[in-house]
């Protein structure tokens, strides 16, 4: 598992240059640290699959204190998690948001718990979904639940599905929510410096556009990459449950695919 390619110094150098003109151009934004920016994309790569066939185009991680990334992850001692990233990030691939036992210190640690519905619709390929093992309240024990979403993000890399978000800063997380043309000019930021790069070395089959910031900013850059997507609502949007069944069923139609 991991993000591997011989011109990584075209990512570092593009994560710059997309970061700074972030900074320069949105003051207004209350963007994370540059090195909260790379952890997160330090987790992201880890879980990039050999080969991507469906990418989850999503929006943002959630902002992310530079005291906060400086929690190092108390992984169980499974051999299984030997490996993983260690530090803290408030993104759904980094396995201690939300998970409290993993990061004692970092107070305000919620997690985005329907991230985890949408992985588990895009591994299953049965038509009653199974959402418990991921989610806390279950049967299983912390140790457990973990052991879980440690092998469902295996097999979501196994079936060559990643997720990725469109800007490289959070947009959530830090004070009042930004306007939407705020997020959407980080959005094209980040995709211009970087994020198309990243699609196009990825070279998917197809693409899940997830909410209407994502999909207003970006439907017609992928057309023209010539990169077949479909669009979905955010996961955080209200829905009434046979609208939130469909979605997940949408994606699993989407993610199982050849």
């Amino acid at each position: 598992m991991g993000y591997s390619n011989n011109s990584a110094d075209w990512e570092n150098a593009a994560i710059l240059t997309a970061y700074n003109e972030i900074k320069i151009s949105i003051p207004s934004l209350k963007a994370d640290s540059l090195s909260v920016v790379k952890a997160v994309i330090k987790h992201r790569n880890y879980w990039k699959p050999p080969q991507v066939k469906t990418l989850l185009l999503g929006e943002s991680h959630v902002y992310t204190s530079d005291e906060e990334q400086s929690n190092i992850l108390q992984y169980p001692n499974y051999e299984d998690f030997g490996g993983l990233p260690q530090e803290f990030v408030k993104l759904v691939y980094c396995l201690g948001y939300g998970e409290q036992t993993l990061a004692p210190l970092v107070s305000d640690n919620a997690g985005t718990w329907q991230y985890w519905k949408i992985f588990a619709a895009c591994a299953s390929d049965s038509p009653e979904i199974d959402f418990h093992p991921y989610l806390k309240g279950g049967y299983q024990s912390t140790d457990q639940r973990l052991l879980n979403k440690l092998n469902l993000l295996k097999k979501l890399a196994a079936k060559g599905i990643w997720l990725v978000d469109s800007s490289i800063v959070a947009l959530y997380g830090n004070g009042p929510k930004p306007k939407m043309e705020i997020r959407q000019k980080a959005i094209s930021i980040s995709w211009h410096n970087y994020i198309s790069q990243l699609v196009e070395i990825a070279c998917p089959k197809r693409v899940a556009l997830i909410g209407n910031s994502v999909t207003e900013t970006l439907e017609l850059k992928l057309d023209a990459m010539g990169i077949p997507f479909e669009k979905l609502p955010q996961p955080q949007k209200r829905m009434s449950a046979d609208e939130i069944e469909e979605t997940h069923l949408k994606y699993q139609r989407i993610c199982n695919r050849e």
